[in-house]
């Protein structure tokens, strides 16, 4: 009987330490798993286009590399881009909160539309403050170019988007929290042969005459006036009536959440 108890004392052990290892496993694969995923997403698996910072940061990437992040890139730097004839994405903008200030200025751009990249055809260059009309100039050289970003650039003004105005590929135009641009720049704007997107989110000095400008001399697909608080309703509604297919957003829409770390 004795033996009887016991042996099934020590089953029970045996059973609950089985049960033990595989929980300890299970976590374990768990983390491993978790693990992956992360460094995935590190090594550019994920949704992030690789960092690159500096000359080895560019060499460390493949040549084939499409997209890339580069924040924290000086303008001295920006020549070796050149190595990546595949590129067609360069983000400026992401990792603001990392980076208050972007190092990049107008020499910078106009290494960049100097460099031979002929799939390049989208730049971000959201919250770079060191960037000016005269940077504005160079990019509009990049012909290719149908994506630009220039949100929160408060040295960019309305003179350098009539440089932006003879881009003749140039689709989409993010001039999001910009609120020294006015009229005068969306009148510019209005004589871009290709412009059909158009991000005026937080333009407090724009007003009904601009927006009707752009509306009027071509087709739109969107137009984002959030927070733009000097265009009417009227004129909303007369923009909708112009391009019944285009998704109009006047300044009544909410803000959609958009991390401050920003970029493409």
């Amino acid at each position: 009987m004795s033996a009887m108890v016991t042996a099934q004392r020590f089953g029970s052990r045996a059973a609950n330490l089985r049960r033990c290892v595989s929980d300890r496993f299970a976590a374990r694969g768990l983390r491993c798993f978790f693990l992956l995923l992360l460094g995935l997403a590190l090594s550019g698996c994920g949704s992030y286009p690789p960092a690159v910072d500096s000359k080895w940061d560019i060499w460390r990437v493949s040549s084939g590399t499409t997209s890339v992040g580069a924040r924290g890139m000086p303008d001295e730097v920006i020549p070796e881009l050149g190595r990546l004839r595949d590129l067609q994405r360069v983000d400026f903008g992401r990792g603001q909160l990392a980076i208050p200030r972007a190092p990049i200025t107008d020499a910078g751009l106009e290494s960049l539309a100097q460099l031979k990249l002929p799939r390049l055809d989208c730049v971000c260059l959201l919250y770079c403050d060191g960037i000016t009309d005269r940077g504005l100039e160079s990019i509009a050289r990049m012909d290719r170019l149908t994506s630009l970003f220039l949100g929160d650039c408060p040295g960019i003004s309305d003179e350098g988007l009539r440089w932006i105005a003879t881009m003749e590929r140039l689709e989409y135009l993010d001039l999001r929290d910009s609120p020294q641009i006015t009229d005068v720049g969306l009148l510019y704007l209005a004589d871009a042969p290709a412009l059909s997107d158009l991000n005026l989110t937080g333009c407090t000095g724009v007003s009904d005459a601009g927006v009707l400008a752009i509306g009027r001399q071509r087709f739109l697909t969107r137009m984002d006036m959030i927070e733009c608080w000097g265009v009417s309703d009227a004129a909303v509604e007369e923009l909708r009536r112009l391009n019944p297919e285009a998704l109009i957003r006047g300044p009544e829409h909410r803000r959609m959440s958009v991390k401050r770390d920003g970029g493409l």
